[in-house]
């Protein structure tokens, strides 16, 4: 997997000399507009499984369903007024179920 990363808005001396109205002229050999060291426009970047599996997580909670604003309320009356059990088994069940996941992808 790539990703295109665009070049970011130039150097800081660029852009003071673009608020000032004076043209830019780089002394580093590099093109008008583009910061020294700056990746050219084409750069491609790989990204390793982890973040590949990363990515994959942030999208998948991004495409999830809507918060459920109901059932939220609820919880949080139950926390407040301390109704709300937490079942240890489940939480470190899942904890090591996500550790699992994460290692596997590694």
């Amino acid at each position: 997997m790539s990703i295109d990363i665009p070049p970011i808005g130039g150097s800081r001396h660029e852009r003071a000399s673009r608020s000032r109205g004076t043209p830019s002229t780089p002394n580093d050999g590099s093109k008008p507009g583009t910061a020294p060291g700056a990746a050219a426009p084409d750069t491609q970047v790989e990204l390793s499984d982890h973040a590949q599996t990363l990515q994959r997580l942030q999208q998948a909670i991004q495409a999830g369903d809507p918060v459920r604003l109901d059932v939220v309320d609820q919880l949080r009356h139950q926390i407040a007024t301390a109704e709300y059990e937490v079942d240890s088994p489940k939480v470190a069940e899942k904890i090591l179920e996500a550790e699992r996941m994460l290692k596997d992808d590694a």
